[in-house]
């Protein structure tokens, strides 16, 4: 992974200077994969994402997601970049994933990504959140969703999109 990235942004226009496996000292942290071009550092925290077959699985592949996450921030707020992406061979993360990479402002990419970051950095965190699917709320229907029911296992569910009541409001 670390030479699809180099090789991505050594070949961008103007080139980015890349360094891999950068090691940082009190605290102790490594940065996979640090480019720089003029006044613009990213850090990019590599994960392989290799397809899981049960629920454990999972629930281990967002940790690591989510791990990530908090190192790229780390080494963000600690200097030695700009901006930092969560970058993995495949997997975009899911809704718990998301929430922490837009709380924390650490988007997770892919390998596919890449160009779109080479070529903006900043406008890379729009585009990565379009492709996963993540919209501006203010485009989006104010009138919400269909009520709607399912069955499962005998049991009748129905789905409805209101407002939380305010004695239920913590």
């Amino acid at each position: 992974m670390i030479s699809i990235c180099r090789n991505t942004f050594e070949q961008c226009v103007p080139p980015w200077s890349v360094a891999a496996r950068v090691r940082y000292k009190n605290p102790p942290q490594e940065a996979d994969v640090l480019t720089s071009r003029g006044t613009s550092t990213i850090v990019l925290q590599l994960k392989s994402t290799l397809r899981p077959e049960t629920p454990w699985e999972v629930y281990k592949r967002n940790e690591g997601l989510i791990d990530g996450i908090y190192h790229t921030k780390g080494l963000v707020d600690r200097g030695v970049a700009k901006q930092g992406f969560v970058v993995t061979d495949g997997y975009r993360g899911d809704y718990e994933c998301w929430a922490k990479a837009l709380a924390y402002g650490i988007p997770i990419a892919t390998l596919y990504d890449l160009e779109v970051i080479a070529s903006d950095p900043i406008a890379a965190f729009a585009e990565i959140k379009n492709r996963v699917g993540i919209t501006d709320p203010s485009h989006g229907s104010s009138k919400g969703i269909a009520d709607r029911e399912a069955e499962l296992m005998g049991w009748t569910l129905r789905f409805c999109d209101r407002d939380v009541p305010a004695e239920g409001r913590a």
